[in-house]
């Protein structure tokens, strides 16, 4: 029985070994996919079929809790197929001085599936409160991967900024 353990155990390192260099090939792979990908999309006069914004209140109360609203829109009339972190979008909102009032956070790196409906969207609620009056700028960015026959390409899409001004 022990040395069946030590076996098991043995092909476990074994195998964790092999996904990660198979991961780190796949990652290469996608790499040079995707410039190819973009090479060609520039050839052909076409355009990633992808925007991003974002729906921000253009005035709190402080201490109030306000919601931002992101959205990833498919602007072909074809169905996509989208892969991201739970959370697609990250935010960021900086003070009239440029200084991020957002700590730090990490995300948890669980893939979820989703398909964008042609000329559909995916939209994502984030609750905030701001304690300083003030006016701040509102940013979100979105992170994912799109399959385009059979390739995988990965995104990062940035919101214009928006306006919050916080009163008393």
């Amino acid at each position: 029985m022990k040395r069946f353990m030590i076996l098991l155990v043995c092909f476990g390192f074994v195998s964790a070994g092999c996904q990660s260099t198979t991961a780190r090939s796949v990652t290469a792979a996608t790499e040079v996919s995707k410039a190819a990908y973009l090479e060609d999309a520039k050839n052909d006069d076409e355009q990633i079929p992808l925007s991003v914004r974002i729906s921000v209140p253009e005035q709190v109360s402080k201490d109030g809790v306000f919601q931002i609203t992101a959205y990833l829109q498919n602007e072909s009339a074809s169905e996509l197929e989208v892969e991201s972190r739970k959370q697609m979008f990250t935010y960021s909102i900086q003070d009239s001085s440029g200084n991020s009032i957002i700590p730090a956070t990490f995300l948890a790196d669980v893939g979820v599936h989703r398909t964008l409906d042609g000329e559909g969207e995916y939209a994502e609620k984030f609750s905030y409160r701001i304690r300083q009056p003030g006016n701040y700028t509102v940013r979100a960015v979105a992170e994912f991967t799109v399959y385009i026959n059979g390739t995988a390409l990965n995104y990062e899409l940035e919101t214009e900024g928006k306006s919050v001004e916080v009163i008393d």
